[in-house]
């Protein structure tokens, strides 16, 4: 993680935004997701951290572990917050597409997005 965050400044929160999008290996998660595309960043640090663990512990950890974990050493290791938090998540078996449908993309404004809330 410090060589992630020291290569490239904006790792550390691209990482901790990831903590809340879904994913998982073999499905098409918010990863993949249109509306995603070309604004998440940090995958590639946490499945280098995964590759890390599964070479130390095969199948034994989640993905969803790995990333709750490392978006909780990023933040430590920037400064922030620490907090106590429980392992043991499962992996997801499907990811659902529709949340994906209503995510705006990137080109979409704050008074776009407000607008249709109203």
């Amino acid at each position: 993680m410090a060589q992630a965050v020291a290569t490239d400044p904006r790792a550390g929160t691209s990482v901790l935004r990831l903590f809340f999008h879904d994913d998982a290996p073999g499905l098409t998660g918010e990863k993949g997701a249109g509306p995603n595309l070309g604004s998440l960043h940090g995958f590639e640090v946490v499945d280098a951290v995964k590759a890390r663990v599964e070479a130390a512990c095969n199948a034994t950890v989640s993905c969803a572990d790995v990333l709750a974990l490392t978006s909780h050493g990023v933040v430590s290791l920037l400064g922030g917050l620490t907090w106590t938090m429980k392992l043991g998540r499962k992996e997801v078996r499907a990811a659902s597409q529709t949340p994906n449908a209503n995510l705006p993309g990137l080109g979409v404004g704050y008074f776009v997005i407000y607008s249709a809330k109203q």
